[in-house]
C-alpha cells in the first residue's frame, strides 16, 4: 500500500468515526495531527520523499474528491 493510499484510508476512517458536523478541513486536520505523531513509526516503511509526495497528492485528492 502506498503512503497516499494509507492517508486516504485514514481520512475515510476518520470521516466515519468523527461527528457528522466535522467539515472536510477539520477531518484533514485530524488526520494531519494523528499522522504527525506517527512520523517515526513509518520511517522504515515509507521514505521521506514518499511521505512528502503522499501528503501533496492527498491534499489534492481531498480538494477534488472528498
Amino acid at each position: 500500500m502506498s503512503y497516499l493510499e494509507h492517508l486516504k484510508r485514514c481520512y475515510m476512517h476518520s470521516k466515519n468515526k468523527l461527528p457528522d458536523s466535522y467539515t472536510k478541513e477539520e477531518i484533514v486536520l485530524h488526520v494531519l495531527k494523528t499522522e504527525s505523531s506517527h512520523t517515526n513509526t513509518y520511517a522504515d516503511t515509507y521514505s521521506k520523499a514518499e511521505q512528502m509526495e503522499g501528503w501533496t497528492r492527498f491534499f489534492g485528492w481531498v480538494h477534488e474528491n472528498a
